[in-house]
């Protein structure tokens, strides 16, 4: 049994969030830090394949940011994905991704279709306001099956993305414009 994998065991065996993530990795390390980025990252993979509550997971993810950022981005898809029906992306998750993304120079994780078609509206406007295109296109993600479905009347986030200033952003919005039938808006 590694270390790594103890610490993971014990944490995700304290389902009821008695113990904080460091409280456990010190309990078992001491004074000492996990100093080898190899032992972070199999930690903090271990613990989300336990399937631990999202605050857990949160708080591995953002120790592992502080020493392994580009780690913590490939990781970070776990935090957005639901453990139990009743569970949802949290805004403050999407902006963590996000500013560690822009920060550090990372390209935004693939995020599964399923995940984007739950993005509330509030998640949506962050994501069209982000600096990141990646992000805008997942934001064209989340739009796309709900305007399919609504057939409402488009959203100014989608007007907005028409004019992106990055090519592809742009031309996947009107694309998405041109597939649900929308006219054509005279330039003003």
């Amino acid at each position: 049994l590694t270390l790594s994998k103890l610490v993971a065991t014990a944490a995700a065996a304290d389902s009821n969030l008695t113990m904080k993530f460091k409280d456990h990795l010190m309990l078992l390390v001491g004074e000492g830090d996990i100093t080898e980025r190899a032992e972070m990252v199999q930690l903090v993979e271990e613990l989300l394949a336990n399937k631990v509550p999202k605050q857990l997971a949160r708080e591995a993810l953002t120790w592992l940011a502080q020493r392994a950022p580009a780690d913590a981005v490939r990781m970070w898809p776990a935090l957005l994905t639901p453990n139990a029906p009743s569970d949802s992306v949290e805004l403050e998750d999407v902006q963590a991704l996000l500013a560690l993304c822009t920060s550090g120079g990372h390209r935004l994780p693939a995020v599964s279709m399923v995940v984007a078609r739950g993005l509330s509206d509030e998640i949506v406007e962050c994501l069209v306001g982000c600096d990141l295109p990646h992000a805008r296109l997942l934001a064209l993600q989340a739009l796309q099956d709900r305007l399919f479905k609504q057939r409402d009347e488009p959203p100014e986030l989608l007007r907005r993305l028409r004019a992106d200033p990055c090519h592809i952003v742009r031309v996947a919005a009107q694309h998405l414009w041109a597939q649900l039938g929308l006219e054509e808006e005279a330039e003003e």
